[in-house]
């Protein structure tokens, strides 16, 4: 197997149709036993078009369609090497919905460790209703021409406050 700088492009059938400037999902083989997959920015949006009422139900769909991006690319969360998570406004301006993000995206991970990632306040996203969008970048291994599980082997750091 040789590899391409050409990516293969794909939009899952499970998720909103994208807009006709974008795609889902890019694929590029890295080498003989590696693709490099990006997810573009997902929100809450449902299949049908509609989007999520509400801040907690936006990052619970935005973080699902991520799932069945990173499905239809052959690979899974344990496979994401760094995520960047948009939300609407200022730190510190809604700290009900931070506290539902930070729950939301814990409970996504569950007890594996989290990537890297980047926390961006911005002023607006793509559609004004649209409160918090989330991207990703993974890198699946290749077997036998197949993309494959790569799962991380690390369990969660666990935070404690050492001395006081």
């Amino acid at each position: 197997m040789s590899y391409s700088e050409t990516p293969q492009i794909s939009n899952p059938p499970t998720i909103h149709t994208p807009a006709p400037t974008y795609s889902h999902i890019s694929s590029t083989l890295i080498s003989n036993t590696a693709h490099f997959i990006t997810i573009a920015g997902q929100v809450g949006i449902h299949p049908d078009g509609t989007i999520a009422p509400d801040f907690r139900s936006q990052v619970s769909l935005a973080l699902d369609n991520l799932s069945k991006c990173l499905d239809h690319a052959g690979c899974t969360k344990e496979q994401i090497v760094q995520m960047k998570l948009y939300i609407v406004g200022k730190p510190g301006e809604r700290e009900d919905e931070e506290e539902a993000r930070k729950e939301l995206v814990m409970g996504f991970w569950g007890k594996q460790m989290p990537p890297p990632d980047t926390l961006v306040f911005v002023a607006g996203l793509a559609l004004p209703e649209l409160r918090f969008e989330v991207e990703a970048v993974a890198v699946a291994k290749v077997v036998d021409g197949d993309v494959r599980d790569i799962r991380r082997t690390s369990e969660r750091f666990v935070h404690s406050d050492v001395g006081d």
